[in-house]
């Protein structure tokens, strides 16, 4: 079952900090082709606020890094006694999906959230789903344009959400 995450001053403040420190640091000659209109920092924005609500659900630490090149994954955690790499996706499309680019297919398992959008205060957590579960998905053109495809699961295709027990 989906969460919904109220982010506070504070974590508002560390994913403002995050967006900061990723703003323009990566090589993206696309960007603008498939940001749907939205800034730089807005896209750096939704998703450090979906990165600190899914930290704040399970009690994992925020990795503050700037990348040039963007990462292979967000989060490092046991799961049910193994480790696992995770990676937070945001989406401001309603219904929320779980969209994953062709080219970022490398991690354990991906989160799908949902925020209105850079303003917005609440993320919720919708699902998520295995690299294969991934990868069995639908594989779409970008729906923002641009030459690269994704894969795509619908809420009911995920998973629920693992209990915070169960994840360190």
């Amino acid at each position: 079952m989906a969460e919904t995450i109220g982010l506070d001053s504070t974590a508002l403040s560390v994913a403002n900090r995050l967006a900061e420190n990723r703003y323009d640091s990566f090589e993206h000659d696309t960007f603008e082709e498939t940001a749907m209109g939205k800034t730089s920092f807005d896209v750096h924005l939704i998703g450090a606020k979906a990165e600190v609500a899914f930290s704040l659900r399970y009690g994992l630490i925020v990795d503050m890094k700037e990348r040039l090149n963007g990462d292979e994954y967000d989060f490092e955690a046991t799961i049910d006694d193994e480790r696992a790499t995770i990676d937070v996706k945001a989406t401001t499309y309603k219904p929320a999906w779980l969209q994953v680019r062709e080219s970022k297919t490398d991690s354990d398992y991906y989160v799908a959230t949902y925020l209105s959008g850079a303003d917005a205060t609440e993320v919720t957590i919708v699902g998520w789903a295995s690299r294969n579960e991934v990868l069995a998905g639908d594989y779409i053109p970008s729906p923002g344009g641009g030459s690269h495809r994704n894969y795509r699961l619908w809420k009911d295709e995920m998973s629920e959400l693992p209990n915070p027990t169960l994840v360190s």
